[in-house]
This record gives C-alpha cells, structure tokens and sequence, in this order.
C-alpha cells in the first residue's frame, strides 16, 4: 500500500547464489569481528591495500570507485558487505503485485546480466530494459544509461496510471 511501483537497476535476487560468493559474503563475519578490534590506523592501511587491488584496472570506473570506498572506513564498508550477502528475496520476489520495471547492464561484471533477467522473470509481468555498461554506467556513462532508466520510470509510470518522468 505505500508502493505504487518498482524500478530495479543492476541488481539480484540474491548475492549468495554461487560457492565463491558464497564463501566471500562468509568471511566478512571474520572481517566484520576483526575491524571492531583492530585500530583505525591499521584499518585505513589494509583498506587501501585491499581496495588498490581489488579495484586497479586503471579504469575511469575504478579511479571513482576507489576514491568513493576511501571515503568510509572499513568497518562500515564490511558490514555493508554483510548485510548485502545476508540478502535474499527469493521467498517473497514472486509475490512483488506493483508495476515493475528492471534495468539490466548487459556488460555487468558485479551483478551478472543473467541473474538481473531472473530477477525480473520472478516478478510478474516485470519488464526488462536493457544498457549497454557494466555496473558503474549509471555514474560513468550517463547519457548511455539515463535513456533506459526514463524507459523504465515511464514504463512502471504508465502501469500504475502515474505521469511518467518525462509528463510530470
């Protein structure tokens, strides 16, 4: 009753799906327990060393991401961590009864373009709309992703009997 309708953009039913991931959400339970003890000087020092390569392709999208995750401190990034593998909607993503619309970033290489696709066939009558980018389109590419997303607002707009972005 208080949602008339859903835009999803690069997202999963769940982060868990497969052993990787899950073994990695896993251990941010150790990490979590580890940042509470350790110093913040030690904390900054293995967050940009653990940052620097897990995110060093000397991308664009790498030179913001890094300078976004240095902005907080390790112990929030982790429990961020936590609380997204601790995520599933696998139980109750069927029963989603608003209008819906997923945007998938078909070259995603965080949230893979086949499980955006099943999150949107688990929602009934869910559209998809598709960009072409990875996951960080939405803040690198604007102009590319901005289109599908209006697409998208109007699509679930037009469902739900609202004005949609571009008739508000």
């Amino acid at each position: 009753e208080r949602v008339d309708g859903l835009v999803l953009c690069a997202t999963t039913r769940n982060f868990r799906g497969k052993p990787v991931e899950r073994a990695l959400f896993s251990a941010m339970n150790g990490l979590s327990l580890a940042t509470r003890v350790t110093p913040t000087a030690w904390q900054t020092t293995m967050a940009r060393r653990i940052i620097g390569r897990r995110i060093d392709d000397g991308s664009a999208f790498a030179t913001w991401a890094r300078s976004e995750m240095r902005r907080n401190d390790l112990r929030t990034i982790v429990e961020a961590g936590q609380a997204i593998g601790a995520f599933t909607s696998h139980e109750w993503i069927g029963g989603v009864d608003v209008p819906t619309a997923v945007v998938v970033t078909e070259a995603d290489t965080v949230v893979p373009p086949s499980r955006q696709r099943k999150l949107a066939q688990a929602i009934p009558g869910a559209t998809v709309h598709p960009v072409a980018g990875d996951h960080g389109v939405c803040v690198m590419e604007p102009r590319r992703f901005v289109p599908p997303l209006l697409d998208a607002c109007a699509s679930v707009a037009h469902r739900a009997g609202q004005p949609g972005p571009v008739d508000a």
